[in-house]
């Protein structure tokens, strides 16, 4: 019943939808239908707020301000133009629509930098999202880069207690979101990094119940004095599991009772990134990967500390893609909205490959697809929303053809770990390791691969291409039309950004503005990263990446 009433309230929004498209030469601005906004900003409460990192805005202040009409409206636009792909997924002319209302928000909000307000650096956050979901790589580091300055000035990086609780606590979510998401894809390098931990003098977000009903609360700070008594950061895992309270652990009860609720997403992902974690402590014992150690430096470890990290890695790997089964079974409509659920599902996915097959393991091959089918399963409506998450989606698809392949099957793995060799960087390696600098640590949140892809063009470049090509003309000679139009782009990345006048009807392109993602220029592979040393990222577990066929780069003679 639930899911009928789900499904009729869809279609009716999407009906409604309609009216909010702008009439010719007329400025895009959202429609004077407030209950067609209104079913905007519900849907951003239930599928955006719930995402880790974006509930920062209070729905009842919120809602009586844009009731009252004192609400800010680039918030108001970048919210709609973000719910939008989540009602009106499919339709492209309301999905340019809503392409145009952030593209305005996102435009007012540059001219507004010398006067900022909390509620436009929330607009800049919702921006950012944009980007990260769209791939518009350059676009999001510039935003995030902008929100994260922009609360510095406004100080959101202190207590203030002369405000409200509310306002207090928004300020406190708001820069811990800020830092969050400036550590997950700043990958640990200091020049990509915009916010410090040991700047930001706040405690931590309270719990939903007190945000939402205006309880005032004290929370610890980030670092609490107990944390110096831990041995390890298991043990912290394993208090912070301890802490929950019954009705928060991972059972099939509590995921019913949250699945036709917002909450679902926080709740599934919590225990995804908790199991996660505790792989990324173990990972590094995996031959083939590119984050793990080398056949020769793991010989050099203590065999029972090699079995025991791969042991509890594929233990860890096995209840991530548990995870993902038990919200299968409960209901194939469940939509998690977070995009980092097919980091987490991929990422288990490897590792089940990999360490669930010999030599590692002696798992059954049929208890081995069926985790994989799991992680695959559970992508099926985020790839229809996220391009990042069809693409990971393939990747475990690739998995599940390598491990359903017969031992007479001569058909090649499309995963490439059988076929795929180590790189021979040594030297450059070594090299890089001498000079790394050790205060950065690279996570597997890299966008530094993406970045170094990216093409900007530089002073005088536009003298020399015009020389350059004029030469190759010259030496075509009559090969060439002299009729023929000169080329309009060069590159198929991401195209640069351009100014919509309001009065045209039409939106930004697809591939520059959309909701579709940017072609990918591949005339560069993904390689050896001299400059990460021993600390090579994982390419296959970032937002960011564009995937391939080589989803592991495996050690020469560790099969």
């Amino acid at each position: 019943m639930s899911t009928v009433l789900e499904e009729r309230r869809r279609l009716s929004i999407s009906r409604s939808l309609q009216g909010t498209i702008c009439g010719h030469g007329s400025a895009c601005e959202l429609s004077s239908n407030k209950i067609i906004i209104k079913q905007h900003i519900d849907a951003f409460f239930d599928f955006v707020y719930p995402i880790p990192c974006y509930g920062f805005v209070h729905k009842a202040t919120f809602c009586q301000s844009w009731a009252q009409d004192t609400h800010n409206p680039r918030l108001l636009k970048t919210m709609c133009g973000l719910t939008a792909r989540y009602i009106a997924a499919g339709d492209k002319a309301r999905l340019q629509q809503a392409t145009r209302w952030t593209q305005e928000a996102e435009m007012q909000l540059l001219m507004r930098l010398g006067e900022p307000c909390m509620s436009d650096i929330e607009a800049l956050m919702l921006t950012t999202m944009d980007h990260i979901i769209a791939r518009r790589f350059s676009k999001m580091l510039i935003s995030a880069c902008l929100a994260a300055r922009l609360a510095y000035m406004m100080k959101l990086n202190y207590e203030d207690g002369r405000l409200s609780f509310i306002t207090q606590e928004r300020r406190r979510r708001l820069m811990w979101a800020i830092f969050t998401l400036d550590t997950l894809y700043s990958s640990g390098k200091a020049e990509f990094t915009a916010c410090s931990k040991d700047t930001i003098h706040l405690q931590l977000p309270c719990s939903e119940r007190s945000f939402t009903l205006d309880l005032p609360v004290v929370t610890e700070p980030l670092n609490p004095q107990c944390i110096a008594q831990l041995r390890g950061l298991a043990d912290e895992l394993e208090i912070l599991r301890r802490s929950l309270p019954q009705s928060y652990t991972f059972d099939k009860k509590n995921l019913f009772l949250r699945a036709y609720t917002p909450q679902r997403t926080s709740f599934v992902m919590f225990h995804a990134w908790w199991h996660q974690c505790q792989c990324d402590m173990y990972r590094f014992t995996i031959p083939g990967f590119r984050e793990g150690l080398s056949l020769e430096e793991l010989g050099n470890l203590s065999p029972e500390l090699v079995a025991y990290c791969r042991d509890r890695c594929l233990e860890h790997a096995l209840a991530v893609a548990d995870i993902m089964g038990t919200v299968a079974e409960t209901g194939t409509d469940m939509f998690i909205t977070d995009p980092a659920l097919a980091m987490c599902a991929f990422h288990s996915a490897r590792v089940i490959s990999r360490l669930g097959s010999p030599p590692f393991s002696n798992l059954p091959r049929e208890v081995v697809i069926a985790k994989l089918k799991a992680c695959w399963s559970i992508l099926e409506t985020p790839s229809e929303m996220y391009p990042t998450t069809k693409l990971l989606r393939r990747g475990v698809s690739d998995l599940i053809h390598d491990a359903e392949r017969n031992s007479g099957d001569s058909s090649p793995p499309r995963s490439g770990w059988e076929t795929e060799q180590a790189g021979s960087d040594g030297d450059a390696r070594a090299a890089a390791t001498a000079n790394a600098s050790s205060t950065e640590v690279y996570s597997k949140f890299s966008v530094t691969d993406e970045i170094r892809k990216l093409k900007f063009r530089q002073d005088g470049e536009d003298g020399i291409n015009q020389y350059e090509q004029g030469a190759t003309d010259r030496a075509s000679g009559s090969r060439m039309n002299p009729f023929a139009l000169a080329e309009i782009s060069r590159a198929q990345g991401s195209q640069p950004y351009m100014a919509l006048p309001q009065c045209m009807p039409a939106g930004f392109p697809d591939a520059s503005y959309g909701t579709h993602p940017a072609p990918y220029d591949v005339s560069m592979t993904l390689g050896f990263e001299p400059s990460h040393g021993d600390c090579q990222p994982d390419l296959f577990l970032d937002t960011f990446m564009p995937l391939q066929s080589d989803w592991d780069m495996a050690d020469s003679g560790c099969f």
